[in-house]
């Protein structure tokens, strides 16, 4: 009796220990690949993880505050005579890497000149950098920055992560012939110098583990661990998080199992919208996609609005062109084609405004020359049927839920559409290397600049650039490069604005809306809230998260 009596307490002290960790656990569905800078920036997942290891110099905030984070404070630019400004920034000091090497303004140097390097293709960092014509260290503390432009706004493009020099050359300045940029060595190994390090990765696998060294230290987290674990289906990861008490964290919760997320005594949920939207890309490398009739006749079938009611419970936000819905570069005023037309749509499917858009959808095909001449339902092109593959993610309900909709609303118009769902790797090499798709489902995710040059410049349109769609038009190429070169916000997103009403006559694909993210999370997780969720990273104020006691 008393050995067993010994077992328990032994058990409870032990849990208790164990517990007093605060360990924060979650599953992914994707693989966790590229920790680090210039590539961990690329994904979503891989961000949150690459934020809490590599602080960046600057922040800006989701209302578009400026902060300084590695420099002691934001100086006050000098003019100079070709027009472009020079700022002196000091580095702090006491901020070291994980290994124990001082950050050096070298580290800055370096890391620009990576990304400049044309063998380093990141679309998302060389953009951010774009506005820097040069960076020079004076001795270990002091960087030197020329913008080309005079105005603080592009102080912005500092907040990109730094990589340390010290694990690329050695102290002759050599580079080491085993370890490349290119070759993404580093994200195998990251060495940073945030609130967190890496303990172990994999790419089905990683932990953190508090930086104890860290250079703010009062700002570290209560959790001393973080783990986070690939999953390949996403009813396992809820499935995970509901029945472990060892996951406690759901960072990207599927709308189909809020409730039953809610209705549980232990979890709790929050509701957000990130600086994000998802669309519908056709593929304008494909003749059909080039006649703009059948672009804008697919766009006018579909209505947004009755898919959101059924998918989202009309908690989705519908957009109708390509910047987030509350930046200051949505155009609130423009209202596309469908909505014109035929004024607010309603959601019954009876409705003769429905009903106009269909006529008119099939009117502009009819005007194009597609004709259902065999009375089969379906229209045709050079005798035969019009078949659309639709490539999607696998795995994820409301993407299904919205394929077997689109299925009916491309039907009334003519148009035979097949779902095609597909795991990570196979949409990536399909969308990104192969451009191997009719219309496939693409999500992009912003930062404090939501700049869309990348997503339908014509210069993007290469293997692995973001321009998926193949978009080529002069005067949207102009306009973009207009707002990448106008260095001040108010500029810039008045450009946005512009650029948000052509990109949109073009319909490139479908913009559907910027979809409501769900965190869900162990009632014993306070502090989380809608101030403390930042949203473009989640993990942006993750220090002001406590345990409850």
């Amino acid at each position: 009796m008393k050995r067993k009596i010994f077992f328990i307490i032994f058990i409870l002290i032990t849990t208790n220990l164990i517990y007093a960790q605060y360990s924060l656990k979650y599953n992914v569905k994707s693989n966790i690949d590229n920790i680090g800078p210039i590539y961990g920036e690329e994904t979503k997942n891989t961000g949150r993880i690459t934020s809490l290891v590599f602080p960046k110099p600057i922040i800006i905030d989701s209302e578009y505050h400026i902060k300084s984070n590695l420099f002691e404070e934001i100086p006050d630019g000098t003019p100079l005579v070709n027009g472009k400004v020079l700022y002196s920034f000091k580095i702090k000091e006491g901020v070291f890497w994980d290994d124990g090497e001082p950050l050096t303004a070298e580290d800055f140097v370096f890391t620009f000149n990576v990304i400049r390097d044309p063998e380093v293709y990141c679309n998302n960092v060389y953009e951010k950098a774009e506005p820097i014509v040069d960076m020079v260290a004076v001795g270990n503390n002091v960087l030197n920055v020329t913008f080309n432009q005079q105005r603080k706004d592009n102080i912005g493009a500092l907040t990109f992560s730094i990589l340390p020099k010290h694990k690329f050359v050695d102290e002759n300045n050599v580079a080491k012939t085993n370890l490349k940029p290119t070759d993404k060595f580093f994200t195998r190994k990251p060495v940073g110098l945030g609130m967190y390090k890496i303990k172990t990765l994999f790419s089905e696998y990683v932990a953190l583990e508090i930086n104890e060294d860290y250079f703010e230290p009062e700002d570290l987290p209560v959790f001393e661990d973080i783990e986070v674990e690939q999953s390949d289906e996403v009813a396992i990861i809820v499935d995970t998080f509901l029945g472990e008490k060892d996951c406690n964290f759901l960072p990207d919760a599927p709308i189909t199992r809020i409730d039953e997320i809610a209705s549980s005594a232990d979890y709790d949920y929050l509701a957000y919208h990130e600086y994000s939207w998802q669309f519908m890309a056709f593929n304008l490398r494909k003749p059909i996609f080039q006649d703009i009739n059948f672009r804008t006749a697919i766009n006018l079938a579909i209505n947004k609005y009755e898919l959101n009611e059924s998918i989202y419970h009309g908690e989705a936000k519908v957009i109708t062109g390509p910047f987030p819905p509350g930046t200051p570069a949505y155009n609130d005023g423009y209202i596309e084609l469908a909505l014109r037309s035929i004024g607010d749509i309603s959601s019954d499917e009876n409705s003769p405004m429905i009903n106009s858009t269909i006529v008119q959808a099939r009117t502009l095909l009819m005007d194009s020359g597609y004709f259902d001449t065999n009375n089969d339902g379906f229209i045709e092109m050079d005798g035969e049927n019009i078949v659309l593959k639709f490539l999607f993610k696998k795995g994820v309900s409301e993407d299904e839920n919205l394929a077997t909709s689109l299925i009916n609303y491309f039907a009334e118009i003519g148009i035979d559409l097949i779902p095609e769902p597909v795991k990570d790797d196979v949409y990536h090499k399909r969308v990104y290397e192969d451009r191997d798709f009719d219309i496939c489902l693409a999500s992009f995710a912003f930062g404090t600049d939501p700049s869309v040059y990348t997503v339908f410049h014509s210069s993007s349109d290469r293997i692995l650039g973001n321009n998926i769609c193949g978009m080529h038009n002069a005067e949207i190429d102009e306009k973009l490069d207009e707002g990448r070169n106008k260095a001040d916000r108010e500029t810039k997103f008045q450009i946005y604005k512009k650029l948000h009403e052509m990109i949109a006559e073009q319909y490139p694909g479908v913009f559907l809306w910027e979809k409501p993210s769900y965190l869900a999370y162990d009632k014993e997780i306070e502090g989380i809230n809608s101030n403390t969720v930042d949203p473009m990273n989640i993990f942006n104020y993750i220090n002001k998260w406590k345990i409850a006691e």
